[in-house]
Protein backbone atom coordinates (compact mmCIF):
# COMPACT_ATOMS: atom_id res chain seq x y z
CA UNK A 1 0.00 0.00 0.00
CA UNK A 2 1.20 3.48 -0.71
CA UNK A 3 2.44 5.64 2.87
CA UNK A 4 0.22 8.00 3.64
CA UNK A 5 2.29 10.60 3.06
CA UNK A 6 3.52 9.97 -0.68
CA UNK A 7 -0.28 9.05 -1.16
CA UNK A 8 -1.27 13.21 -0.07
CA UNK A 9 1.75 14.18 -1.59
CA UNK A 10 0.36 12.59 -5.06
CA UNK A 11 -3.10 13.76 -4.39
CA UNK A 12 -2.09 17.34 -3.94
CA UNK A 13 -0.52 17.07 -7.47
CA UNK A 14 -3.15 15.56 -8.53
CA UNK A 15 -5.15 18.42 -7.18
CA UNK A 16 -2.44 21.49 -9.11
CA UNK A 17 -3.32 19.21 -12.40
CA UNK A 18 -7.10 19.60 -11.61
CA UNK A 19 -6.74 23.64 -10.97
CA UNK A 20 -4.67 24.04 -14.01
CA UNK A 21 -7.23 22.21 -15.97
CA UNK A 22 -10.50 23.98 -14.92
CA UNK A 23 -9.90 27.37 -13.22
CA UNK A 24 -7.53 28.54 -14.92
CA UNK A 25 -10.07 29.62 -17.69
CA UNK A 26 -13.01 31.90 -17.68
CA UNK A 27 -16.39 31.35 -17.85
CA UNK A 28 -19.81 32.82 -18.62
CA UNK A 29 -19.19 36.53 -17.82
CA UNK A 30 -16.98 35.87 -14.47
CA UNK A 31 -13.81 35.04 -14.30
CA UNK A 32 -12.38 31.97 -12.46
CA UNK A 33 -9.16 33.77 -11.76
CA UNK A 34 -9.57 34.82 -8.03
CA UNK A 35 -10.84 31.33 -7.35
CA UNK A 36 -8.24 29.67 -8.67
CA UNK A 37 -5.65 32.10 -6.60
CA UNK A 38 -7.82 31.37 -3.77
CA UNK A 39 -7.74 27.84 -4.18
CA UNK A 40 -3.55 27.39 -5.49
CA UNK A 41 -2.82 29.78 -2.07
CA UNK A 42 -4.67 27.05 -0.02
CA UNK A 43 -3.01 23.97 -1.96
CA UNK A 44 0.80 25.38 -1.58
CA UNK A 45 -0.13 25.57 2.38
CA UNK A 46 -1.28 22.21 2.36
CA UNK A 47 1.36 20.88 0.12
CA UNK A 48 4.37 22.48 2.27
CA UNK A 49 2.24 20.69 5.70
CA UNK A 50 2.49 17.69 3.94
CA UNK A 51 6.73 18.19 3.16
CA UNK A 52 6.94 18.12 6.36
CA UNK A 53 4.39 15.91 8.21
CA UNK A 54 5.89 13.42 10.30
CA UNK A 55 4.78 10.01 9.11
CA UNK A 56 4.51 8.53 12.62
CA UNK A 57 2.00 11.71 13.30
CA UNK A 58 -1.10 10.00 11.79
CA UNK A 59 -3.83 12.39 13.51
CA UNK A 60 -2.10 15.24 11.62
CA UNK A 61 -1.94 12.90 8.61
CA UNK A 62 -5.73 12.53 8.95
CA UNK A 63 -6.58 15.96 9.58
CA UNK A 64 -4.44 16.89 6.13
CA UNK A 65 -5.97 14.04 4.46
CA UNK A 66 -9.68 16.09 5.67
CA UNK A 67 -8.34 19.23 4.27
CA UNK A 68 -7.23 18.13 1.32
CA UNK A 69 -9.88 16.43 0.68
CA UNK A 70 -12.56 18.91 1.20
CA UNK A 71 -10.35 21.51 -1.39
CA UNK A 72 -10.56 18.67 -3.99
CA UNK A 73 -14.46 18.88 -3.02
CA UNK A 74 -14.64 22.43 -3.38
CA UNK A 75 -12.63 22.70 -7.03
CA UNK A 76 -14.89 20.26 -8.49
CA UNK A 77 -18.08 22.05 -6.89
CA UNK A 78 -16.75 25.52 -8.12
CA UNK A 79 -15.89 23.76 -11.62
CA UNK A 80 -19.20 22.53 -12.42
CA UNK A 81 -20.45 25.93 -11.34
CA UNK A 82 -19.32 26.63 -14.36
CA UNK A 83 -21.45 24.79 -17.02
CA UNK A 84 -24.47 27.62 -16.16
CA UNK A 85 -26.93 26.22 -14.56
CA UNK A 86 -27.95 29.15 -13.20
CA UNK A 87 -29.48 32.55 -14.93
CA UNK A 88 -25.58 34.19 -15.08
CA UNK A 89 -27.16 37.17 -15.19
CA UNK A 90 -29.15 37.22 -11.89
CA UNK A 91 -25.98 35.36 -10.30
CA UNK A 92 -24.17 38.18 -11.10
CA UNK A 93 -25.96 40.62 -9.31
CA UNK A 94 -26.92 38.64 -6.44
CA UNK A 95 -23.22 37.91 -6.10
CA UNK A 96 -22.69 41.88 -5.44
CA UNK A 97 -25.82 42.34 -2.99
CA UNK A 98 -23.91 39.05 -1.04
CA UNK A 99 -20.75 40.26 -0.94
CA UNK A 100 -21.90 43.50 0.72
CA UNK A 101 -23.79 41.59 3.09
CA UNK A 102 -21.67 38.87 4.04
CA UNK A 103 -18.13 40.60 4.24
CA UNK A 104 -16.84 39.46 7.36
CA UNK A 105 -15.23 43.01 8.06
CA UNK A 106 -17.33 45.57 6.82
CA UNK A 107 -14.39 47.20 5.86
CA UNK A 108 -12.45 44.85 4.10
CA UNK A 109 -10.01 45.49 1.44
CA UNK A 110 -11.62 43.79 -2.39
CA UNK A 111 -8.76 41.11 -2.14
CA UNK A 112 -10.10 39.35 1.54
CA UNK A 113 -14.15 40.01 0.04
CA UNK A 114 -15.59 36.49 0.08
CA UNK A 115 -15.80 34.55 -3.04
CA UNK A 116 -19.38 32.93 -4.23
CA UNK A 117 -19.92 30.23 -6.64
CA UNK A 118 -23.55 29.05 -7.74
CA UNK A 119 -24.47 25.12 -8.28
CA UNK A 120 -27.77 22.95 -8.68
CA UNK A 121 -28.85 20.41 -5.96
CA UNK A 122 -31.88 18.54 -5.47
CA UNK A 123 -35.93 19.25 -5.76
CA UNK A 124 -37.42 22.91 -5.54
CA UNK A 125 -36.73 23.68 -1.95
CA UNK A 126 -32.85 23.52 -2.26
CA UNK A 127 -32.24 27.31 -1.28
CA UNK A 128 -29.39 27.70 0.63
CA UNK A 129 -26.26 29.17 1.15
CA UNK A 130 -23.28 27.49 2.62
CA UNK A 131 -20.52 28.59 4.00
CA UNK A 132 -17.70 27.12 5.17
CA UNK A 133 -17.90 25.36 8.44
CA UNK A 134 -14.49 27.66 9.04
CA UNK A 135 -12.24 29.63 7.23
CA UNK A 136 -9.48 27.99 5.44
CA UNK A 137 -8.10 31.28 4.26
CA UNK A 138 -8.20 34.83 4.74
CA UNK A 139 -11.29 34.42 2.26
CA UNK A 140 -13.90 32.28 2.76
CA UNK A 141 -15.56 30.46 0.01
CA UNK A 142 -19.65 30.66 0.31
CA UNK A 143 -21.33 28.14 -2.05
CA UNK A 144 -24.86 29.39 -3.05
CA UNK A 145 -27.47 26.16 -3.87
CA UNK A 146 -30.69 26.63 -6.22
CA UNK A 147 -32.99 24.20 -7.72
CA UNK A 148 -31.60 22.89 -11.17
CA UNK A 149 -35.54 23.34 -12.74
CA UNK A 150 -35.61 26.57 -11.42
CA UNK A 151 -32.72 27.84 -14.17
CA UNK A 152 -34.97 30.73 -15.45
CA UNK A 153 -36.94 31.74 -12.79
CA UNK A 154 -35.64 34.51 -11.71
CA UNK A 155 -38.43 35.83 -9.77
CA UNK A 156 -38.45 32.69 -7.32
CA UNK A 157 -34.87 33.44 -6.42
CA UNK A 158 -35.45 36.18 -4.41
CA UNK A 159 -35.60 33.49 -1.66
CA UNK A 160 -32.44 33.81 -1.63
CA UNK A 161 -32.61 37.06 0.54
CA UNK A 162 -33.42 35.16 3.14
CA UNK A 163 -30.59 32.24 2.94
CA UNK A 164 -28.36 35.69 2.59
CA UNK A 165 -29.51 36.13 6.19
CA UNK A 166 -28.55 33.36 7.26
CA UNK A 167 -24.87 33.85 6.50
CA UNK A 168 -25.23 37.84 7.97
CA UNK A 169 -26.17 36.97 10.97
CA UNK A 170 -23.93 33.78 11.63
CA UNK A 171 -20.83 35.20 10.58
CA UNK A 172 -20.75 39.25 9.14
CA UNK A 173 -18.56 41.07 11.79
CA UNK A 174 -22.18 43.08 13.06
CA UNK A 175 -24.17 39.65 14.26
CA UNK A 176 -23.88 40.61 17.64
CA UNK A 177 -25.75 43.96 16.60
CA UNK A 178 -28.18 41.94 14.38
CA UNK A 179 -28.98 39.89 17.63
CA UNK A 180 -29.10 42.06 19.98
CA UNK A 181 -30.96 45.15 17.99
CA UNK A 182 -33.23 43.14 15.96
CA UNK A 183 -33.59 39.76 16.82
CA UNK A 184 -34.02 39.85 20.34
CA UNK A 185 -36.66 43.27 20.02
CA UNK A 186 -38.15 41.71 17.36
CA UNK A 187 -39.38 38.29 19.51
CA UNK A 188 -39.81 40.50 22.74
CA UNK A 189 -42.73 39.16 24.67
CA UNK A 190 -43.14 36.43 22.68
CA UNK A 191 -42.91 32.73 23.60
CA UNK A 192 -38.89 33.32 22.45
CA UNK A 193 -37.61 35.54 25.27
CA UNK A 194 -36.22 32.24 26.33
CA UNK A 195 -36.29 28.33 25.93
CA UNK A 196 -38.72 27.79 29.07
CA UNK A 197 -40.76 29.83 27.61
CA UNK A 198 -40.94 28.56 24.03
CA UNK A 199 -41.45 25.04 25.86
CA UNK A 200 -44.58 26.07 27.27
CA UNK A 201 -45.31 27.48 24.27
CA UNK A 202 -45.27 23.94 22.55
CA UNK A 203 -47.06 22.15 25.27
CA UNK A 204 -49.67 24.46 24.65
CA UNK A 205 -49.98 24.69 21.13
CA UNK A 206 -48.68 21.60 19.50
CA UNK A 207 -48.84 19.46 22.81
CA UNK A 208 -45.12 18.64 22.12
CA UNK A 209 -41.99 18.46 24.68
CA UNK A 210 -38.52 19.21 24.07
CA UNK A 211 -35.80 18.63 26.81
CA UNK A 212 -31.93 19.88 26.58
CA UNK A 213 -30.06 20.32 23.29
CA UNK A 214 -32.85 19.77 21.75
CA UNK A 215 -34.88 22.97 22.73
CA UNK A 216 -31.73 24.81 22.62
CA UNK A 217 -31.58 24.17 19.16
CA UNK A 218 -35.06 24.85 18.07
CA UNK A 219 -35.04 28.30 20.42
CA UNK A 220 -31.54 28.78 18.13
CA UNK A 221 -33.28 28.04 14.72
CA UNK A 222 -37.04 29.53 15.39
CA UNK A 223 -35.59 32.78 16.16
CA UNK A 224 -32.97 32.93 13.52
CA UNK A 225 -35.50 32.05 10.89
CA UNK A 226 -37.68 34.73 11.91
CA UNK A 227 -34.73 37.24 11.31
CA UNK A 228 -33.86 35.77 7.87
CA UNK A 229 -37.68 36.73 6.84
CA UNK A 230 -37.20 39.88 7.53
CA UNK A 231 -34.09 40.52 6.26
CA UNK A 232 -35.18 39.22 3.37
CA UNK A 233 -38.10 41.44 3.04
CA UNK A 234 -36.09 44.36 3.25
CA UNK A 235 -33.18 43.52 0.85
CA UNK A 236 -35.37 41.74 -1.44
CA UNK A 237 -38.10 44.14 -1.51
CA UNK A 238 -42.09 43.11 -2.63
CA UNK A 239 -40.47 40.44 -5.22
CA UNK A 240 -39.63 38.31 -1.83
CA UNK A 241 -43.48 38.05 -0.99
CA UNK A 242 -45.01 36.14 -3.75
CA UNK A 243 -41.87 34.17 -3.92
CA UNK A 244 -41.71 33.31 -0.28
CA UNK A 245 -45.85 32.56 -0.31
CA UNK A 246 -45.13 30.05 -3.64
CA UNK A 247 -42.68 28.05 -2.04
CA UNK A 248 -43.98 27.78 1.23
CA UNK A 249 -47.53 27.28 0.26
CA UNK A 250 -46.49 24.54 -1.31
CA UNK A 251 -44.11 23.00 1.58
CA UNK A 252 -47.01 23.76 4.46
CA UNK A 253 -50.31 24.84 2.69
CA UNK A 254 -51.95 24.85 6.46
CA UNK A 255 -49.23 26.85 7.35
CA UNK A 256 -49.32 24.97 10.96
CA UNK A 257 -47.39 22.08 10.70
CA UNK A 258 -45.03 21.27 13.77
CA UNK A 259 -41.11 21.23 13.09
CA UNK A 260 -38.11 21.42 15.16
CA UNK A 261 -36.64 23.40 12.73
CA UNK A 262 -38.47 26.24 11.71
CA UNK A 263 -41.46 28.23 13.23
CA UNK A 264 -44.96 27.93 12.50
CA UNK A 265 -45.49 28.94 8.77
CA UNK A 266 -48.47 30.97 9.56
CA UNK A 267 -46.90 32.81 11.94
CA UNK A 268 -44.06 33.87 9.53
CA UNK A 269 -46.92 35.17 7.31
CA UNK A 270 -48.06 37.51 9.45
CA UNK A 271 -44.62 39.19 10.48
CA UNK A 272 -43.82 39.73 7.23
CA UNK A 273 -47.26 41.22 6.40
CA UNK A 274 -46.80 43.32 9.69
CA UNK A 275 -43.70 44.53 8.38
CA UNK A 276 -45.07 44.75 5.00
CA UNK A 277 -47.58 47.51 6.20
CA UNK A 278 -45.20 48.93 8.29
CA UNK A 279 -43.23 49.85 5.23
CA UNK A 280 -45.88 51.88 3.64
CA UNK A 281 -45.35 49.36 0.59
CA UNK A 282 -49.22 48.37 0.32
CA UNK A 283 -49.80 52.36 0.24
CA UNK A 284 -47.13 53.28 -1.91
CA UNK A 285 -47.46 56.24 -4.23
CA UNK A 286 -47.56 53.36 -7.40
CA UNK A 287 -50.69 51.91 -5.93
CA UNK A 288 -52.51 54.55 -7.51
CA UNK A 289 -50.76 54.88 -10.93
CA UNK A 290 -53.03 53.81 -13.74
CA UNK A 291 -51.08 51.13 -14.88
CA UNK A 292 -50.02 49.94 -11.40
CA UNK A 293 -52.93 49.99 -9.66
CA UNK A 294 -54.82 46.71 -10.46
CA UNK A 295 -51.97 44.42 -10.47
CA UNK A 296 -50.33 45.84 -7.38
CA UNK A 297 -53.78 45.42 -5.92
CA UNK A 298 -54.45 41.99 -7.28
CA UNK A 299 -50.97 40.97 -5.74
CA UNK A 300 -51.05 42.51 -1.88
CA UNK A 301 -54.76 41.45 -1.60
CA UNK A 302 -54.93 37.59 -1.09
CA UNK A 303 -51.91 37.69 1.09
CA UNK A 304 -53.71 40.63 3.31
CA UNK A 305 -57.15 38.07 3.39
CA UNK A 306 -55.10 34.95 4.29
CA UNK A 307 -52.86 36.42 6.83
CA UNK A 308 -56.88 38.15 8.64
CA UNK A 309 -57.70 34.47 8.68
CA UNK A 310 -54.31 33.41 10.83
CA UNK A 311 -55.70 32.42 14.11
CA UNK A 312 -54.52 34.05 17.17
CA UNK A 313 -51.99 31.57 18.35
CA UNK A 314 -49.91 31.48 15.92
CA UNK A 315 -50.02 35.75 15.85
CA UNK A 316 -46.84 34.95 17.93
CA UNK A 317 -45.01 38.34 17.03
CA UNK A 318 -46.28 41.97 18.46
CA UNK A 319 -46.49 44.21 15.48
CA UNK A 320 -45.24 47.05 17.47
CA UNK A 321 -42.08 44.44 18.14
CA UNK A 322 -42.08 44.24 14.29
CA UNK A 323 -41.87 47.85 13.73
CA UNK A 324 -39.36 48.55 15.81
CA UNK A 325 -36.96 45.77 15.07
CA UNK A 326 -37.66 46.74 11.13
CA UNK A 327 -36.32 50.04 11.86
CA UNK A 328 -33.71 49.05 13.17
CA UNK A 329 -32.47 46.63 10.64
CA UNK A 330 -33.18 48.64 8.07
CA UNK A 331 -30.63 51.47 9.59
CA UNK A 332 -28.34 49.09 9.89
CA UNK A 333 -28.41 47.89 6.25
CA UNK A 334 -28.47 51.70 5.55
CA UNK A 335 -24.66 51.03 6.08
CA UNK A 336 -23.75 48.29 3.49
CA UNK A 337 -23.86 50.19 0.30
CA UNK A 338 -27.12 49.84 -1.59
CA UNK A 339 -28.35 46.83 -0.17
CA UNK A 340 -31.54 48.21 1.51
CA UNK A 341 -34.14 47.90 -1.00
CA UNK A 342 -35.72 51.31 -2.41
CA UNK A 343 -38.88 51.71 -3.97
CA UNK A 344 -38.75 52.73 -7.36
CA UNK A 345 -40.50 55.91 -9.34
CA UNK A 346 -43.83 55.00 -10.52
CA UNK A 347 -43.24 56.19 -14.11
CA UNK A 348 -39.80 54.07 -14.19
CA UNK A 349 -41.69 50.57 -13.04
CA UNK A 350 -44.62 51.44 -15.55
CA UNK A 351 -42.27 51.52 -18.44
CA UNK A 352 -40.99 48.20 -17.13
CA UNK A 353 -44.23 46.43 -17.11
CA UNK A 354 -45.42 47.37 -20.05
CA UNK A 355 -42.62 46.13 -22.05
CA UNK A 356 -42.38 42.93 -20.37
CA UNK A 357 -46.05 42.98 -21.20
CA UNK A 358 -45.75 43.73 -24.64
CA UNK A 359 -43.38 40.40 -24.49
CA UNK A 360 -40.02 42.48 -25.23
CA UNK A 361 -36.90 42.63 -22.52
CA UNK A 362 -36.94 45.66 -20.28
CA UNK A 363 -33.71 48.25 -21.49
CA UNK A 364 -34.12 50.82 -18.82
CA UNK A 365 -30.84 51.81 -18.21
CA UNK A 366 -30.01 55.88 -18.74
CA UNK A 367 -26.56 55.96 -20.60
CA UNK A 368 -25.33 59.10 -21.64
CA UNK A 369 -22.42 61.20 -22.82
CA UNK A 370 -21.30 64.01 -21.26
CA UNK A 371 -18.46 66.67 -22.13
CA UNK A 372 -15.63 66.82 -19.14
CA UNK A 373 -13.91 69.96 -18.33
CA UNK A 374 -10.89 68.63 -20.79
CA UNK A 375 -14.35 69.28 -23.54
CA UNK A 376 -13.84 65.34 -23.70
CA UNK A 377 -16.85 62.94 -23.73
CA UNK A 378 -17.25 60.62 -21.20
CA UNK A 379 -20.11 58.00 -20.55
CA UNK A 380 -22.17 57.78 -17.81
CA UNK A 381 -24.41 54.61 -16.98
CA UNK A 382 -27.36 54.64 -14.56
CA UNK A 383 -28.44 50.98 -14.30
CA UNK A 384 -32.26 50.55 -12.54
CA UNK A 385 -31.99 48.39 -9.48
CA UNK A 386 -32.77 44.49 -10.99
CA UNK A 387 -35.39 44.32 -7.89
CA UNK A 388 -37.27 46.90 -9.66
CA UNK A 389 -37.23 44.53 -12.66
CA UNK A 390 -38.26 41.44 -10.56
CA UNK A 391 -40.64 43.90 -8.91
CA UNK A 392 -42.08 44.38 -12.34
CA UNK A 393 -41.82 40.56 -13.37
CA UNK A 394 -44.40 39.71 -10.87
CA UNK A 395 -46.56 42.18 -11.42
CA UNK A 396 -46.97 41.58 -14.94
CA UNK A 397 -47.68 37.91 -13.82
CA UNK A 398 -50.35 39.34 -12.46
CA UNK A 399 -51.61 42.11 -14.95
CA UNK A 400 -55.21 41.55 -16.35
CA UNK A 401 -53.80 42.62 -19.50
CA UNK A 402 -51.02 39.84 -19.78
CA UNK A 403 -51.92 37.28 -22.35
CA UNK A 404 -51.85 33.99 -20.66
CA UNK A 405 -51.66 32.31 -23.73
CA UNK A 406 -48.70 34.18 -24.99
CA UNK A 407 -46.96 35.78 -22.36
CA UNK A 408 -46.20 32.44 -19.54
CA UNK A 409 -44.70 32.54 -16.57
CA UNK A 410 -41.41 31.12 -17.71
CA UNK A 411 -41.63 33.56 -20.89
CA UNK A 412 -42.13 36.43 -18.19
CA UNK A 413 -39.33 34.77 -16.03
CA UNK A 414 -36.90 34.73 -19.29
CA UNK A 415 -38.06 38.63 -20.04
CA UNK A 416 -36.70 39.40 -16.56
CA UNK A 417 -33.60 37.39 -17.00
CA UNK A 418 -32.85 39.09 -20.48
CA UNK A 419 -33.51 42.58 -19.18
CA UNK A 420 -30.73 41.97 -15.67
CA UNK A 421 -28.53 40.49 -18.98
CA UNK A 422 -29.05 43.89 -21.24
CA UNK A 423 -28.08 45.95 -18.45
CA UNK A 424 -24.68 43.66 -17.19
CA UNK A 425 -24.15 43.63 -20.43
CA UNK A 426 -24.44 47.92 -20.75
CA UNK A 427 -22.61 48.49 -17.46
CA UNK A 428 -19.29 46.10 -18.48
CA UNK A 429 -19.47 48.32 -21.71
CA UNK A 430 -19.98 51.68 -20.14
CA UNK A 431 -16.80 50.75 -17.45
CA UNK A 432 -14.44 50.48 -19.78
CA UNK A 433 -14.92 54.13 -20.84
CA UNK A 434 -15.30 55.69 -17.51
CA UNK A 435 -11.48 56.11 -17.69
CA UNK A 436 -11.45 57.30 -21.51
CA UNK A 437 -13.21 59.48 -24.09
CA UNK A 438 -15.82 58.10 -25.97
CA UNK A 439 -14.89 57.63 -29.67
CA UNK A 440 -15.94 60.52 -31.59
CA UNK A 441 -18.64 58.39 -33.09
CA UNK A 442 -20.18 57.57 -30.36
CA UNK A 443 -23.35 60.53 -30.54
CA UNK A 444 -25.18 62.14 -27.37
Amino acid sequence: MLKPRMFLKEECLNIKRLLDDTLRHAYGSAKSEEFYKECRARLNSLSAQVQVVDEANLAEIHTLASQINLLSDTITKIERSHIGELSWPFALVIKEMALAVCRENVKAAHELDPLFFFSANGGMFVYAVFPETKALSRRRIFNVVFPRSFKYQVLLHTILGHEIGHVAYAYHELKHELEAKVTTVLLHGSPFTSPSDLQAWLVKTYKQTLNGPALADAFARWRQEYFCDLFGLLIMGPSFLPAYRSLFHLLDHRGSRWSATHPPTMSRYSMLQDALTILDWERWEGVSHQNLQQPLNSMYEPMRQHVSAIPPEMRILDPNQVKLATTALQDILRRMGTTLYAHPNPDELNGIVTALLNGTPAICTKIEARRGKSKKRYLINEPIDFRHILFAGWLAIYHDARDKDDLSLFKINRLCDRSILHQDAISTWSEHFEREPVSSNVSN
